[in-house]
């Protein structure tokens, strides 16, 4: 393997960095990003006798020449499973060695598929299939987009040419004699079927962007050939396919029952429901578990959304199981709201559940409180509660098999203690904070009025069906501070699956080099992977479908703690369906204020389990820092009225204040945007014109005889 200093260093895009690994050797590299001759030219200079350069595809490709390098040793492409065995090896420690040229047996490429067994085996199933599924009376329920029939035909084809020194990890592929190809080959499809994931990784989402029948019957075979091995484990393997009572016997005839008692025109959760509904029948259900497992780990778990059977891009993968399948002692923790002003109250949510086949005793649920958090005495229900100051404590006694228990209470959060604004953009300037970058395309970055989150304007790019590239790019650098550092945006996407989406990504040396950070999300992150078409570059993260309205999403900026920054959104797309594209509002960077506080259960017999809220927990909503510690917020005193405001703003502040006010309004930026000085309270109520003020954020300052007053403001129209 050779490597470079990136952060992709198997690309090799840069210098070679284990060039003692690489003299004298072939190296192998990944496609993407430059060009194969800048990859080779690297891998010579660093002493390699010969390159592999391996796709991001299950197949191997041709590689036209067009950068400046003029390499001297020989490069070829090989598919990705291909790649994936000869890492297996070197990570095995083995010695692999390899020589280009004519095979002995040299002849035609192909033969015909008539002398294929596999595939006459394959060509047979759909007449099975399509006469199971949907009944009876039905032969027509295998037409929608979604429908797997290409999967069971494979699936016959794989199991009746099963050998008895087979195992779950040997690949077997479809076409294979056809394309003269071994029988391990990948043959006609993305990639051979086998339950090791470095060689076949598909899971649900590899149906999406895809427009042919057979991505969609690959995904579904893969997770029953994994059923098929699990069955084997359990039952071995019965050559005797009419009357054997092997793990294959079982599985095959789940499948065949299975596509009777599915619906016409099915889907791959209606497919695995009806696998269960088998099971149950022919088995008494006691394979449900292990069904529910080994789907889980192709995307196809508990928690999956199927969405429209006839659309196989609104699926959504989960990979969990039955809950009754992990018989354990649980908790589960939730929040009324998990974004809320500081200063506001909480219903905290626990949930306890015995899933174990006996009863726990001594069940006892420990809750902590972070500072900041003040629990609200008399909350409680549910169960009875100690107050430990930076937990509470509940005892909950017996809970028996199968029983669950919910318990609620509220805390108030510090009024004092909002997530503190660093820069902040609603993006109502133009472009005085933003650049552009438009390697490809004409589908330029632009600001809109049609859609936005707040204010008047919002960032879009279009979702059409032609190539591009957009980048948008912070004009100015910016330090970042803070305990918490964190990036949010709002936005609002819907494009083509897959193929089209948008991400972000951040550089340290002011943008000659840009970091991805999908890991780096806390809160709403990516959807999914791009094509790797789409860029020429396999395995990036990135926002695609639909979000189906504005949501905010939150980037941990830990990792760049007093390091200066800029960031850039960038959209891609190809030339084929359109959609409508992405738009981007309000942008801030903050120091973030979160309460992730962890809730466990513990139980006499040793049972240990925990639980936060999801998605980092409750976040306070941030608000301008104005640089002076006599500021307080504080409702018992200063009350803002209408929020939202429209052109009137109201100023009620309590009864123990009298004399002349001075009221600020300023944006989130650090602007003093409106004065109001010398102003006279009548009564204890001070009406504010604000029609001439740009709809945004804001903050009212009041100077009081007893201190600075603040609160946080927005005006729209």
């Amino acid at each position: 393997n050779a490597l470079d200093g990136s952060q992709n260093p198997a690309l090799l895009c840069e210098s070679v960095v284990n060039t003692d690994e690489v003299a004298g050797k072939i190296a192998l590299v990944n496609r993407g990003t430059c060009f194969f001759e800048e990859k080779t030219h690297n891998a010579e200079a660093a002493g390699a006798i010969a390159v592999i350069i391996c796709n991001y595809d299950d197949n191997a490709i041709g590689m036209l020449g067009t950068a400046e390098e003029d390499p001297t040793i020989p490069a070829i492409s090989l598919s990705s499973s291909d790649c994936a065995r000869l890492r297996m090896a070197l990570a095995n420690g083995e010695t692999v060695t390899a020589s280009i040229g004519i095979p002995e047996d040299s002849g035609p490429l192909t033969v015909s598929s008539g002398f294929d067994n596999g595939i006459i085996a394959h060509e047979y199933g759909h007449g099975i299939s399509n006469r199971l599924t949907g009944g009876p009376t039905a032969d027509g329920c295998l037409f929608n987009d979604e429908q797997m029939g290409e999967g069971w035909s494979d699936l016959f084809t794989i199991m009746l040419t099963h050998r008895p020194d087979d195992s779950a990890e040997t690949p077997r592929g479809i076409g294979t004699y056809a394309d003269r190809q071994a029988a391990d080959g990948r043959g006609i499809r993305r990639r051979p079927y086998t339950s090791d994931l470095d060689v076949n990784d598909h899971d649900l989402d590899d149906i999406i962007g895809t427009t042919a029948p057979h991505p969609l019957g690959e995904v579904w075979a893969t997770a029953v050939w994994d059923l098929y091995w699990r069955m084997i484990d359990l039952y071995g393997y019965d050559p005797d396919l009419i009357n054997g009572t092997g793990g294959n016997n079982k599985t095959i005839q789940l499948m065949m029952d299975g596509m009777k008692f599915q619906s016409c025109n099915p889907g791959f959760e209606d497919a695995r429901d009806a696998l269960f509904t088998a099971d149950a029948i022919n088995y008494d259900g006691i394979h449900e578990c292990l069904i529910w497992e080994v789907f889980a780990r192709r995307g196809i778990g508990y928690s999956m959304d199927q969405g429209s059977r006839f659309d196989r891009n609104d699926n959504v993968k989960a990979f969990d199981v039955l809950p009754t399948c992990l018989q354990e002692l649980k908790i589960a923790k939730t929040a009324s709201s998990d974004l809320v002003e500081a200063g506001a109250t909480v219903e905290y949510t626990l949930v306890v559940t015995n899933h174990k086949e006996e009863a726990v005793t001594g069940v006892i649920v420990e809750d902590e409180l972070p500072d900041g958090l003040s629990y609200n005495a008399g909350s409680v229900t549910g169960a009875t509660v100690e107050d430990l100051g930076d937990r509470l404590r509940f005892d909950l006694g017996t809970l028996a098999a199968g029983d669950d228990l919910t318990i609620t209470y509220t805390v108030t959060t510090d009024v004092n203690r909002p997530s503190v604004t660093q820069f902040f953009d609603g993006l109502e300037n133009g472009d005085q904070n933003w650049d552009f970058e438009a390697p490809s395309g004409f589908e330029i970055w632009g600001q809109t009025t049609n859609n936005v989150f707040a204010g008047d304007r919002a960032w879009f790019v279009r979702n059409t069906g032609e190539t591009n590239d957009q980048r948008l790019i912070m004009r100015e650098p910016i330090t970042v501070t803070g305990n918490n550092p964190t990036l949010r945006f709002y936005h609002d996407y819907d494009t083509q699956p897959a193929a089209d989406g948008g991400y972000v990504q951040i550089s340290r040396d002011g943008g000659t080099v840009w970091e991805d950070v999908p890991e780096a999300f806390i809160r709403n992150g990516y959807r999914g992977e791009l094509l790797a078409p789409t860029l020429f570059q396999p395995g990036i993260q990135v926002f695609w479908g639909n979000s189906n309205t504005y949501v905010g999403s939150y980037i941990d900026l830990t990792a760049y703690q007093g390091e200066t920054i800029v960031v850039r959104f960038r959209w891609a797309s190809d030339d084929e369906t359109p959609g409508i594209g992405w738009y981007v509002d309000n942008f801030e960077i903050m120091d973030k204020v979160a309460y992730e506080g962890e809730a466990c259960v513990m139980s006499n017999e040793g049972d240990m389990a925990c639980d936060r809220v999801a998605q980092g927990g409750v976040i306070i909503e941030s608000n301008i820092s104005v640089n002076t510690e006599e500021v307080v917020r504080d409702p018992e005193v200063l009350q803002v009225y209408p929020n939202p405001a429209g052109d009137r703003l109201n100023i009620a502040l309590t009864s123990g204040i009298n004399g002349q006010l001075s009221v600020e309004l300023v944006s989130v930026n650090g602007q003093v945007v409106r004065q109001w000085t010398e102003a006279q309270l009548p009564g204890q109520l001070l009406p504010l014109d604000v029609s001439d003020v740009p709809a945004g954020f804001y903050v009212v300052k009041v100077n009081t005889e007893r201190g600075i007053f603040s609160e946080k403001v927005t005006i729209s129209r």
